[in-house]
């Protein structure tokens, strides 16, 4: 049928919570095995635990908040004025005329740098300039990043409705799990006392949209409002707020281990399949373009602590330089060069000179990490 007309009716997230439990209703579906959801659907995650609670068995948020705060909150303020500034948004009445396609293509230009992260410009892109780029006296686009979000902008267009956009971007800015306390004040901590649930929360380093304090915010006040069976895990992903569309790889096997087991259950996996296989798969496909560092590795392995496991090493170790130096090659190496299990970040650099003199004595093409 016909799209809504403006004016729309404002609308919160616990009013989409509420019609999705409403559709539950309808389809006789009593209880949730779990809510899980990222970005927008991490928070309505948050809210269906919290305030459908006993419908839901447990639940995931992935990069989202449990109240939105003024630095997410001014970038889509920013994304909304370009499509309300412009001339065919008409006050929200285009349907019968021609698309605001100028507003909406620099709103999601905005939105991209935040769904991404500057370690992933700067090794994707860096300054390169494009091969159509007509010089630096013109001012039109020149660079590889300009390209990419002109792109990006185009994609949107005639594939999302401009008022659905402003109106989901309202009621993100307005979410808050706060309720009143006895003392009158509003707080976080009372507003997640009825989220008792298993619950699994994960964040993005270089998330700048929802940046991981907010995921850590959401784990420390489940466990102050009572909630036992918190597992939190931070992700070391360039690709910011997108890696839960990106780098499932990562995420896939933590959300896994929860639906399926307590929270322990999804630290196994994390730690095992995640902070291995997955960070040196990522590794593998970031290097090239620009080569990572041993040092990015190892960081991407410590969790912030200053010893990493030898075999998780040695296993992300063969997973990059796959294709260069054998298993057996490697396994040589770390003999000779770690023998303690724990080992810290300039014992692991030691071993860089030994495995550039393996891979030249081979038959394989040099290649620096």
């Amino acid at each position: 049928g016909r799209r809504q007309e403006p004016p729309s009716p404002r609308f919160e997230v616990y009013d989409q919570v509420a019609a999705q439990f409403a559709l539950l209703d309808h389809l006789e579906i009593e209880r949730l095995h779990a809510c899980v959801g990222a970005s927008l659907g991490g928070m309505q995650s948050v809210c269906a635990a919290g305030h459908f609670s006993e419908r839901v068995g447990k639940f995931v948020s992935i990069s989202a908040c449990a109240k939105s705060f003024p630095g997410s909150m001014a970038f889509r303020h920013a994304q909304r004025q370009a499509i309300m500034s412009d001339p065919n948004f008409n006050g929200g009445n285009y349907y019968d005329s021609e698309l605001p396609a100028s507003g909406l293509r620099l709103a999601r230009q905005l939105g991209t740098i935040t769904y991404r992260s500057g370690q992933e410009w700067h090794q994707r892109f860096g300054q390169r300039r494009h091969k159509d780029a007509k010089g630096p006296s013109d001012l039109s686009v020149e660079f590889e990043i300009e390209r990419y979000l002109m792109y990006q902008g185009e994609k949107w267009v005639n594939n999302y409705d401009p008022n659905s956009m402003l109106w989901i971007s309202k009621a993100m800015d307005s979410f808050t799990m706060e309720k009143v306390d006895k003392d009158g004040e509003l707080n976080l901590t009372e507003g997640l006392k009825g989220a008792m649930q298993p619950a699994l929360v994960i964040g993005v380093q270089h998330d700048v949209l929802f940046p991981v304090w907010q995921q850590k915010e959401i784990a420390d006040t489940l466990r102050a409002a009572g909630n036992r069976r918190v597992a939190y895990y931070e992700l070391d992903s360039i690709y910011g707020h997108d890696a839960f569309l990106l780098d499932a790889v990562s995420i896939g096997p933590a959300v896994k281990g929860h639906l399926e087991q307590e929270p322990g259950g999804a630290a196994h996996l994390w730690k095992d399949m995640a902070a291995t296989a997955a960070n040196a798969l990522q590794a593998a496909v970031s290097r090239s373009a620009t080569a990572d560092s041993l040092r990015d590795l190892y960081r991407a392995l410590s969790g912030g602590s200053d010893r990493v496991d030898r075999d998780r090493l040695r296993k992300v170790v063969r997973l990059v330089w796959d294709g260069r130096l054998t298993e057996a090659q490697i396994d040589t190496i770390f003999a000779e060069k770690l023998p303690s299990q724990a080992v810290k970040l300039g014992q692991f650099l030691s071993i860089r000179d030994s495995l550039v003199a393996a891979e030249h004595e081979g038959e394989y093409e040099t290649y620096l990490p």
